[in-house]
């Protein structure tokens, strides 16, 4: 999706590479934030991670609502599922 949002964005002609990098950059690090979740033994480590990437989800999805949002959204979604079955699956 990074990589599609990127390649839409300098295709219009209007935005630089340059200024879409912050934007490309919170978005690489929300989804490697949940990628390193999957490698993190530790459940409870895994399950923060999760949360600070449904977190960075939620607020990318919800400034760019308008354009690729929803996709953000469900990604935050998908990351809040996983850390609440993190969360019962430790306590059992």
């Amino acid at each position: 999706m990074l990589a599609l949002y990127v390649t839409l964005i300098i295709a219009e002609g209007n935005n630089s590479f340059f200024e879409i990098l912050p934007w490309a950059l919170l978005m690489g690090t929300a989804s490697a934030i949940a990628f390193a979740s999957a490698h993190v033994v530790e459940p409870r480590y895994a399950r923060n991670l999760l949360v600070g990437a449904a977190a960075l989800y939620v607020i990318i999805g919800a400034v760019s609502i308008l354009s690729i949002g929803f996709g953000f959204l469900l990604a935050a979604a998908a990351a809040a599922i996983g850390s609440t079955r993190l969360s019962s699956g430790s306590s059992s």
